[in-house]
């Protein structure tokens, strides 16, 4: 499964544009981002005609074996949604090659989403 792989970007003072770089989620398989220590901050775009759920997979158990609900997020059509703070311990690929890796995906045409990712 290829992902779109969503590099961070550093914030500072000067500021930043949030649509020059943003990546697009991969047609099929969704996208990806390096979640290192919870202060990433990531801005999702919905450039569609329609509403898209964005899920992101939650590969952790917690005590007894417990399965994580994977958590959603409704993104209106032509709207922009800051999300920030992703628990790696919750969040985070656990193994393999995508280790630290946050993976999410679209219920709609997932080109039409896109994002940054932003780390102080």
């Amino acid at each position: 499964m290829v992902r779109a792989n969503v590099p961070f970007t550093q914030l500072d003072r000067l500021g930043d544009d949030p649509d020059s770089g943003a990546t697009t989620f991969d047609g099929t398989n969704g996208a990806m981002f390096t979640n290192v220590d919870a202060q990433t901050v990531l801005l999702l775009t919905n450039n569609g005609g329609g509403a898209h759920i964005i899920t992101f997979q939650t590969p952790a158990l917690v005590a007894g074996g417990l399965v994580i609900q994977d958590p959603t997020v409704s993104v209106p059509a032509g709207e922009k949604l800051i999300l920030g703070n992703f628990d790696p311990v919750i969040y985070n690929q656990p193994s393999g090659a995508d280790i630290g890796k946050i993976y999410m995906d679209s219920n709609g045409t997932q080109s039409e989403m896109v994002c940054k990712v932003y780390r102080p």
